[in-house]
């Protein structure tokens, strides 16, 4: 038995499990699938990262929508901890990961 699928067998499970859900919440009649993750901050650096990676597998399904409860500071800190060998021209990782995930625009907000 393999420890880890390779690329290509990774590529496929994925598709198989997008194409499964999809049937999933198509035949249980869902028309909108609502799914809150509260408290992701409290998590480990590894943890919201997975947690983010996870949720993209459902994303991909207009019937999917994620509210998400976290301290954007603890998730820009544990993208930028994973990310931090990739340099850009006054790119922001932690900002612009969270604006692909989420497709909304992270403000700068001042906490006090």
């Amino acid at each position: 038995m393999k420890e880890k699928l390779d690329y290509k067998e990774l590529r496929e499970d994925i598709k198989e499990f997008r194409e499964k859900f999809a049937k999933l919440i198509e035949a249980a009649g869902i028309e909108k699938l609502v799914i809150y993750v509260d408290e992701l901050d409290r998590c480990s650096p590894n943890t919201i990262l997975d947690t983010l990676e996870a949720m993209r597998l459902f994303l991909f399904n207009g019937k999917v929508a994620f509210v998400i409860g976290a301290d954007e500071r603890h998730v820009s800190y544990a993208i930028k901890n994973k990310f931090k060998d990739i340099e850009g021209i006054n790119m922001d990782i932690g900002k612009e990961y969270q604006e692909k995930i989420i497709q909304y625009p992270i403000l700068n907000t001042k906490y006090e």
